[in-house]
C-alpha cells in the first residue's frame, strides 16, 4: 500500500479487506513485521518521522529498493492499517535506538494539512488498542496531545465541515476514549476534563460549528455518563466532575432546548 503505483496500492488495500482476524496474534509476529513497522514510521521518503538525519538509516535492507509513495496522505493511511494489524506489545516496544512509534503520532497531531484526518485516525487506533498504555513511559504527553488536537485548525475544519453524522461522531469520539485512557492518572484527568468541557460546550457552540452542535452535545453527554459510571476514591476528580457539570449546566440546557436562532444569539453575546 506504500508503492508509488496507484493500481498496486488499490490492489493491496483490497487484499486487506479480506483479513478478518485483527490484530495479528503476538505468537505470529516475526522480524519482518517489526521491520515493516519501523520502515513505515521512520524510513520511507516523505516519512512520518521528521528526523532527516536518521531517515536513511531506517530504510532497512529488505526495503532499500522499494519505490515508496511520497504522498503523506497515503503514508498515514498505511500507518493506520499497520497499527491495526499489530498487537499492542509490538506497538509499545521501543527500538534499540529508543524510538517509539507512538510519539510519531503524538507529534503530528498539530499538523495542519489534508493528511491530518489520517493522523487523527492513527491516534484513535492507539486509544482503542492500547488504552492506558498509550501513555506508558510517556506521561508527559497526554495534556500536550489534547491541546494539539483541539487547537489544530485542521481539526476545527473537520468539525465545521458539512459531513455526514457518522464521520462527525468519529472525529469527536476520541475525547471520551482519551479521558478513559487517562482515568488512572488523576492529575492529568482533573486538568483535561475542564479543558474538554470548555472546548465542547464553549468553543464549539460558535455559529461556525452549528451543523455539528447535536453531535457535539451527544458526545459530551456520553463523556459525562461514562465518567459518572466509573468508581473512584479520588475526591479531587469527584469535585472536578461536579464542578464541570455545574459550570456548564446552563449552556447544556440552552443548546439542548434552544432553537438555532437562540443559539446564534447566545454565541454573539446578545
Amino acid at each position: 500500500m506504500m508503492h508509488e503505483n496507484l493500481s498496486l496500492r488499490l490492489w493491496a488495500r483490497n487484499q486487506c479487506t479480506h483479513i478478518t482476524r485483527l490484530p495479528i496474534p503476538t505468537s505470529a509476529i516475526t522480524k519482518i513485521h517489526r521491520d515493516l513497522l519501523l520502515t513505515v514510521a521512520f524510513g520511507p521518503p516523505g516519512r512520518l518521522d521528521d528526523d532527516k538525519a536518521s531517515s536513511q538509516k531506517r530504510v532497512l535492507p529488505f526495503f532499500s529498493t522499494f519505490p515508496f509513495c511520497h504522498d503523506p496522505l497515503v503514508l498515514w493511511q498505511v500507518f493506520q492499517v499497520t497499527l491495526r494489524f499489530l498487537p499492542s506489545e509490538c506497538i509499545v516496544r521501543r527500538t534499540e535506538k529508543g524510538e517509539d512509534v507512538r510519539t510519531i503520532v503524538y507529534q503530528h497531531l498539530s499538523d495542519d494539512g489534508d493528511h491530518f484526518p489520517g493522523v487523527l485516525q492513527c491516534f484513535l487506533v492507539l486509544l482503542n488498542q492500547l488504552g492506558p498504555e498509550c501513555w506508558k513511559g510517556l506521561e508527559q504527553f497526554p495534556l500536550p496531545v489534547l491541546d494539539r488536537i483541539k487547537d489544530n485548525p485542521s481539526f476545527l475544519s473537520l468539525i465545521a465541515a458539512p459531513i455526514d453524522q457518522e464521520r462527525q461522531f468519529r472525529y469527536l469520539s476520541w475525547f471520551e476514549k482519551y479521558l478513559t485512557s487517562v482515568f488512572e492518572m488523576p492529575s492529568i484527568l482533573n486538568e483535561a476534563l475542564p479543558r474538554i468541557a470548555q472546548f465542547m460546550i464553549g468553543d464549539l457552540q460558535h455559529t461556525r460549528f452549528a451543523n455539528a452542535t447535536p453531535r457535539v452535545m451527544t458526545a459530551f453527554c456520553a463523556i459525562l455518563s461514562n465518567l459518572e459510571g466509573k468508581r473512584t476514591s479520588d475526591s479531587a476528580f469527584t469535585t472536578s466532575l461536579a464542578d464541570t457539570i455545574t459550570i456548564h449546566a446552563k449552556d447544556i440546557v440552552n443548546v439542548a432546548f434552544g432553537t438555532r436562532q437562540e443559539r446564534t444569539t447566545m454565541d454573539r453575546g446578545l
